[in-house]
C-alpha cells in the first residue's frame, strides 16, 4: 500500500505530468468515461526487507505506469514526464523516505482496437522506507 501512496504523490506533484494528464491518474483501471492522455499505473510487487540488526528495514516495490494517448507520439511525451516525476533518491514524499526509484524497462506499445487508445507500460523500480 506504501508504493501506491508514494507513486501518486509523486506523479500527482510534477508539473509535467499534471499539466499533460490534469487530474487524470488513477490505480489500475481509470474512471469509466475518463479523457485522454491519461496515467495508470500498477504496483506488480512490493516487498519488505528487514535486515538481522533491525535498525534497518526497507521495501522494494516495482511499479509499471501505463500512460494513455490517442497517438505514439503523445506517449513519448508522457513518458518523459513520468520517468521526471519516478526517478530520483534521497528525497521524501508521504511521509515515506525513497532511497531510490529508477526506470528498468519498457514494454511493448500496442493500441486498443475499439478506443483508438494507445499505451506502452515502464516499468521503474522503487526502493523505500
Amino acid at each position: 500500500m506504501s508504493a501506491e501512496t508514494i507513486t501518486d504523490a509523486l506523479l500527482k506533484a510534477a508539473a509535467p505530468v499534471v499539466s499533460a494528464v490534469d487530474e487524470r491518474i488513477a490505480l489500475e483501471v481509470l474512471p469509466q468515461g475518463s479523457d485522454y492522455p491519461a496515467i495508470a499505473y500498477q504496483i506488480v510487487s512490493d516487498i519488505g526487507v528487514q535486515y538481522l540488526n533491525e535498525k534497518v528495514s526497507e521495501s522494494v516495490a516495482r511499479v509499471q505506469i501505463n500512460p494513455l494517448a490517442k497517438d505514439p507520439g503523445a506517449l513519448l511525451v508522457l513518458h518523459a514526464a513520468v520517468r521526471g516525476a519516478m526517478e530520483g533518491s534521497h528525497k521524501t514524499i508521504a511521509g515515506f523516505r525513497i532511497l531510490s526509484c529508477r526506470f528498468e524497462a519498457f514494454g511493448p506499445p500496442s493500441k486498443d482496437s475499439l478506443t483508438g487508445v494507445w499505451t506502452k507500460p515502464a516499468d521503474y523500480i522503487l526502493i523505500y522506507e
